[in-house]
């Protein structure tokens, strides 16, 4: 059995070293005080009533982690499936995931980068590079983010421009000739304008070996990312983002075939190395292939399965504070997905059945919001527009080779492909009143906090769905039992 042993070499360079907090509205930490933006406000962790996982860029790279998927290693009841590699990623939540892996459906466990939803499935499996963190909110997340979060969310943050000059490079080597190599430069550009260049690089051979052709699950991946922070006098920022990541006709998409025969259920049950159970000989499948090595990681495919990825877009993000208690935010996002994937989907050299999808989808989103708190009040509410035009394609053939979704492949004796696009264009209002009473009964202290929500949604451009509103208050019981079980301790919920 093979396994990807990593050897590390790596280098580390900083100029004008600076305390890497960054400045304004973005600064995170404070007084080793982890700063989340869970409920789109920043607090500090121990103060959100959710169950939630950070990690912090300094955590994410002593842990070793570089696709967006392992973070699934370290954060409790969060899991991931993937097939073909990034070419299709499906988080799931405490059970609650997306059982279909077509693209152009959406997952019930949103991913939102830099505050920007990330509709497609075929699109959240990317390199981490350059975090600021990542943050894992558990359960329904429907109030503040609305669509697809009925199991929670995932949220990646990206390092933001500093006002002071900083930079960083790293390069890894390892078995299966891989090298990643990773680079950060930020810093000031001008009076009131600061810029960040984040770039990285991943390749490795395929570790599951293909003794009849080209190894598979190999990458072979580049991003870049460009950020400008621009001051707008005294009380506003604009944070303007540009994106490119690229997975180049990686080798992938091949399972490894395990020859089974039907058990007296009607099931598939494993064949015996030494049973002759389709007449090919002992151990072989119907078609007489029989893998000799019984390697795990090794495998005969006749077709080359490939994955080629474009993801790319930008984002800009204005924060005007209209006084000390009240502050303006929109968010506007554009990201296109363009893919081809195919794979040898039984994975034997025998000419059976192979499976490829395509996708070229554009996303464009807008959201607007005030909030603000006034002693012990605090708000939110806001307007959310998402637009989504996709044209979509799969096909299954048998034949060794690949022309096109739609091009008949020479040789085959069967090919079908089927073609569709698919709009959406969703918005809802969303909402939230945050406010701290407290009571005082000789030694019993404690805080409650009562929380309306009011969401109001459309569903799709063809069809509009009936007004949802959700208005919801603690119970009066519900009050009294915690006031009951806070006495000598003060107690925060």
């Amino acid at each position: 059995m093979k396994y990807m042993n990593l050897l590390k070499m790596s280098t580390f360079f900083v100029a004008a070293a600076s305390s890497g907090v960054t400045t304004g509205v973005y600064a995170q930490v404070f007084d080793d005080v982890v700063v989340v933006t869970a409920q789109k406000r920043e607090q500090s962790a121990q103060d959100v009533g959710i169950a939630l996982t950070t990690l912090s860029g300094d955590q994410l790279d002593q842990l070793g982690f570089e696709g967006s998927a392992e973070i699934a290693a370290h954060t409790p009841g969060l899991s991931v499936g993937a097939v073909g590699s990034q070419a299709v990623t499906i988080f799931n939540i405490r059970g609650v995931n997306q059982n279909d892996f077509t693209d152009h459906h959406e997952s019930p466990i949103a991913v939102y980068v830099d505050e920007a939803y990330v509709a497609a499935i075929t699109a959240v499996g990317f390199q981490m590079f350059d975090l600021e963190r990542v943050e894992v909110l558990k359960g329904p997340q429907g109030t503040l983010f609305g669509r697809n979060t009925t199991g929670g969310l995932i949220h990646y943050i990206s390092a933001k421009p500093t006002s002071e000059l900083e930079a960083y490079g790293s390069i890894q080597g390892g078995s299966f000739g891989q090298i990643k190599a990773e680079a950060a430069l930020s810093g000031p550009l001008g009076d009131g304008v600061a810029g960040r260049l984040s770039a990285v690089v991943h390749r490795h051979n395929g570790w599951l070996e293909n003794t009849i052709g080209r190894d598979r699950h190999e990458t072979d991946y580049y991003g870049v990312r460009g950020q400008l922070l621009f001051d707008i006098g005294e009380n506003a920022e604009l944070l303007v983002k540009g994106h490119y990541g690229k997975n180049d006709n990686e080798a992938t998409g091949a399972w490894v075939n395990l020859v089974s025969q039907p058990g007296p259920d009607g099931r598939g049950v494993p064949v015996d190395p030494t049973d002759n159970a389709w007449g090919g000989g002992p151990g072989a499948n119907f078609f007489g292939y029989r893998d000799d090595d019984l390697e795990d990681l090794s495998g005969a495919y006749d077709f080359s399965g490939f994955h080629d990825r474009d993801v790319y877009g930008g984002t800009a993000t204005l924060r005007y504070n209209i006084n000390d208690n009240v502050k303006f935010v929109a968010i506007s996002d554009y990201r296109k997905v363009e893919k081809i994937y195919a794979e040898d989907a039984e994975g034997s050299p025998d000419p059976l059945i192979n499976y490829a999808a395509t996708t070229d989808q554009d996303q464009f989103s807008q959201e607007v919001r005030l909030e603000g708190e006034t002693g012990r009040l605090n708000w939110i509410g806001g307007v959310y527009y998402l637009n989504l035009d996709g044209d979509f394609g799969t096909k299954i053939w048998d034949a060794p080779d690949f022309t096109s979704i739609f091009a008949p492949v020479p040789g085959s004796s069967f090919d079908v492909s089927n073609e569709f696009s698919q709009k959406k264009a969703p918005g809802r209002y969303l909402g939230k009143v945050n406010m701290r009473l407290q009571t005082s009964y000789h030694s019993l202290e404690a805080f409650v906090i009562l929380v309306i929500r009011c969401r109001l949604r459309t569903l799709s451009s063809i069809r509009v769905a009936p007004l949802l509103a959700e208005c919801s208050l603690f119970s009066k019981n519900l009050v009294k039992r915690l006031l009951a079980t806070s006495r000598r301790q003060k107690t925060t919920w």
